[in-house]
C-alpha cells in the first residue's frame, strides 16, 4: 500500500495534523464550556476545508492529497496527510499550510520529503495505518482537474 500510494503522484510535502482539546470548536448540540470530539464527518470536512485552503495559504491550490486519521489513545483524532502543491514547493508553504490548520483546530508539522522511499515509508507507517477502518481521504483540485481537460481539447 505505502509504494502505490506513493507513486500515485510527485508529492511535494507530507506532515501531521492534530487538533488542540482547548480550542477545537465547540459541536452543536453541546452546552457552553463541554466539548466534544469530532467525529470522521467532521474531521473529513476539516481536512478538506484545509485542502481548498492553498489558495489563500500559499498562493496556489493543492493539487492532491491523501489524508489518514487515526486516533490517539485518549479517542482525540488526527491526520497524516501526503501534499502535492503544482510547482513543487516554495519558501513560505510550509509555514503558511501550517498556519491555515493552526488558526481553526490545533498544529501541523509539515516537512519536505527527502526522496520516494521516504514517502513510501511514511505511508506505509501513518497514512495507511488505520485503512481496514476506512479513515482515508483522496483529494484532488477540481479545478485544476478541469483546467487540464479544456487545455488538452483546445
Amino acid at each position: 500500500m505505502g509504494e502505490w500510494l506513493a507513486d500515485m503522484a510527485d508529492w511535494t510535502l507530507f506532515g501531521t495534523l492534530t487538533y488542540d482539546p482547548e480550542r477545537c470548536r465547540l459541536v452543536p448540540g453541546k452546552r457552553y464550556g463541554e466539548r466534544s470530539m469530532p467525529g470522521l464527518d467532521v474531521v473529513r470536512a476539516h481536512a478538506f476545508r484545509w485542502l481548498r485552503s492553498g489558495p489563500v495559504a500559499v498562493g496556489r491550490p493543492v493539487e492532491a492529497a491523501v489524508v489518514g486519521v487515526e486516533r490517539h489513545k485518549s479517542g482525540w483524532p488526527h491526520m497524516h496527510a501526503l501534499l502535492k502543491l503544482p510547482g513543487g514547493v516554495h519558501k513560505g508553504d510550509l509555514v503558511g499550510m501550517g498556519q491555515s490548520w493552526y488558526r481553526e483546530h490545533g498544529y501541523a508539522r509539515l516537512e519536505l520529503p527527502r526522496q520516494k522511499d521516504d514517502v513510501a515509508a511514511y505511508v506505509a507507517k501513518y497514512v495507511a495505518k488505520d485503512i481496514d477502518r476506512g479513515d482515508l481521504i483522496f483529494f484532488r483540485c477540481k479545478d485544476l482537474v478541469l483546467a487540464r481537460r479544456r487545455e488538452a481539447a483546445a
